[in-house]
């Protein structure tokens, strides 16, 4: 996912709103399990194998709550369909679906923790496109049609996409 959207990014170069999410998203999931306490899910099938590993933490971790593998995924293919690139993003949600069962049946983590990855990586990804209109368009100039805005229309002159400060706003003011 991560490779195929970075070549996607240096051929036709679209928007750092994937990057803007992601640097948005992890925070926010490290903030939550500092403060969310979740003990193992019965049955939890990741313990000392018998081999001593420097990449697996035998102890009891904190990272259960929310899914970090569910939220990523979500934001590729968010960006995927914001792009129009429907046949990656059906690939991925696809992938979304596969990484929820896997991680299921592996006990791993609960549900709650795949139903809030997906909806902070969904909202994280909205706040996003808002977030990355001004390096997009003031550091880096592109235009609407290769930033790929999905959720909202930015105004052309201040960048806001609020269509009803016509109504509120005198003609002087707009």
């Amino acid at each position: 996912m991560m490779i195929s959207y970075l070549v996607i990014y240096v051929i036709w170069g679209s928007t750092l709103r994937l990057a803007v999410s992601l640097i948005l998203f992890y925070p926010i999931r490290n903030v939550i399990q500092t403060i969310m306490l979740m003990g193992r899910p019965v049955g939890f099938l990741w313990s000392f194998p018998g081999i001593i590993s420097l990449t697996v933490p035998y102890f009891d971790t904190n990272d259960f709550f929310f899914s970090g593998h569910v939220g990523s995924t979500t934001m590729y293919a968010s960006e995927y369909f914001a792009m129009n690139f429907k046949k990656m993003a059906i690939i991925i949600s696809l992938c979304i679906i596969d990484v929820w069962i896997a991680l299921t049946f592996l006990y791993t983590h609960y549900i709650i923790d795949f139903t809030a990855g997906f909806a902070c990586a969904r909202f994280v990804h909205r706040i996003a496109e808002k977030l990355s209109y001004y390096p997009d368009v003031k550091a880096l100039g592109y235009p609407k049609e290769k930033r790929y805005a999905m959720n909202y229309t930015p105004c052309p002159k201040c960048g806001w996409g609020n269509d009803s400060v016509l109504l509120l706003a005198d003609k002087e003011e707009i």
